[in-house]
């Protein structure tokens, strides 16, 4: 499937105008906009949107090789208290995180379902988990969802935090491994976690952008500026 836009900002722009015009349009590095690849649709205008379920989409290479960018509905995981760091990154308990572990077992996979239909294709999950180092090797686990079975595609291993989650097979058994790694309350940490589908960006090809919102259209009751 293909999403024919010149930049990341011209695509979710695109998407806001056509699909999903209360949420707002930002820019993922807010310090340097002009280099962003990565962006959202975030149901608040405020610049650091990452206590809420949102829409991500990228053309990074930690996500997509070059000609791909990766939609899905996205969420993070903050830092703890004890870290000590701008509240705008360290979690309380408005944030979405707290929701969605619990909602990762069958409501997640009744929603990946309906998504599925809209691209004729299996969903991917990608979920990563780091320190706030340049030089921190970050673990990083894709998977491939099937109904509620899981197959890893890749793992990278960091520090290992996400070893129960790598080995997840079923989306119960993602669930309680999320569930475990809260219990191990890992405030130096972030996660962050997107389900959806990659497309290709050739600018001369078709348009299925329709094809794109209606995948992400199931996630959106998650995607609030309350929780």
């Amino acid at each position: 499937m293909n999403l024919p836009y010149a930049s990341t900002q011209d695509l979710v722009a695109e998407l806001r105008t056509k699909h999903f015009p209360r949420l707002y349009v930002l820019p993922y590095n807010r310090f340097d906009i002009d280099h962003s690849q990565h962006w959202w649709l975030s149901p608040t205008s405020e610049k650091q949107a990452f206590k809420y379920g949102k829409i991500g989409c990228t053309t990074s290479e930690h996500w997509v090789p070059p000609g791909q960018v990766f939609c899905g509905f996205e969420l993070e995981k903050g830092f703890g208290a004890e870290a000590d760091f701008d509240p705008s990154v360290t979690m309380s308990k408005e944030w979405f995180w707290h929701r969605f572990v619990d909602l990762a077992g069958q409501p997640l996979t009744d929603k990946v379902t309906e998504a599925c239909d809209a691209v004729s294709d299996r969903l991917q999950v990608r979920i990563g988990c780091g320190l706030p180092a340049p030089d921190a090797r970050e673990d990083r686990a894709w998977f491939e969802m099937d109904g509620s079975t899981l197959t890893q595609l890749s793992w990278e291993i960091g520090d290992g935090l996400l070893s129960d989650v790598a080995a997840a097979t079923t989306m119960d058994n993602f669930a309680a491994a999320l569930r475990e790694f809260n219990l191990k309350k890992p405030d130096w940490y972030w996660v962050h976690v997107s389900i959806g589908h990659p497309f290709n960006t050739n600018t001369s090809g078709p348009d299925d952008l329709d094809q794109c919102a209606a995948m992400l259209k199931p996630f959106d009751r998650w995607m609030r500026a309350t929780v």
